[in-house]
């Protein structure tokens, strides 16, 4: 990524020693972690400041969560926050760009990509779900949400837009394309899907159609 990238990622997450997008995990997270039996190892691959990182910590009973992120000022928080709960013996913070993270094959239980696919471009994002799909271990969950085409006007296909200021793009898919990614591939069991609104808290308050999807691995191979 661009020097300008890392720059805009670090003011958000440097504006305020408060989480920057919250507090509390994903809804559609939470309610299916009963799908997942053996909870050895987490990754929250783009996981800010720790919205759903820290909420696995405690409450999801993993005996490790990774974390990685592009931005050193998210993750400084997340290992202050980490603290203040008691939990840091259980966080694993990386400062890295999640497309030159190393993922192990069949190696997490549990891999989590909140949005943070978004800010890749097609190409990319693509890639990094096929990535996914070969990193979790079977009887694994993977949790993802993205940004959705309803966002835009007058656009129906998946989409990348490229911020010349910010230098990386931001991309949109289309309703439904995230779930064929998973529903089509046999190896895994689509747990649920949804396209919900969502308001952004950060700045100005703002209204925000994604895509989310929890699925579970049943098998190695299609």
């Amino acid at each position: 990524m661009k020097k300008e990238t890392y720059v805009w990622f670090e003011e958000i997450y440097g504006q305020s020693p408060l989480p920057t997008w919250g507090v509390g995990a994903d809804r559609l997270l939470v309610e299916n972690l009963h799908h997942i039996k053996n909870r050895d190892i987490c990754i929250d691959l783009g996981c800010g400041d720790g919205r759903n990182a820290l909420y696995l910590a405690k409450f999801g009973g993993f005996k490790k969560i990774m974390c990685v992120d592009i931005s050193e000022y998210a993750i400084i928080k997340l290992i202050n926050f980490a603290k203040y709960l008691g939990l840091e013996n259980l966080i694993e913070p990386m400062v890295c760009d999640m497309r030159s993270y190393n993922l192990e094959s069949s190696k997490f239980s549990l891999i989590v990509a909140a949005v943070s696919l978004s800010f890749l471009n097609k190409r990319d994002m693509i890639s990094m779900i096929e990535r996914i799909k070969n990193a979790v271990g079977i009887g694994g969950g993977i949790y993802i949400s993205a940004f959705n085409t309803r966002n835009l006007e007058n656009v129906k296909d998946t989409v990348s837009i490229y911020d010349e200021n910010l230098g990386f793009y931001t991309t949109y898919l289309a309703p439904g394309q995230l779930y064929n990614l998973f529903a089509n591939d046999k190896r895994f069991k689509v747990c649920e899907y949804v396209e919900p609104e969502v308001i952004l808290t950060y700045e100005e308050p703002r209204k925000l159609l994604l895509s989310a999807i929890f699925v579970k691995k049943i098998a190695e191979f299609q």
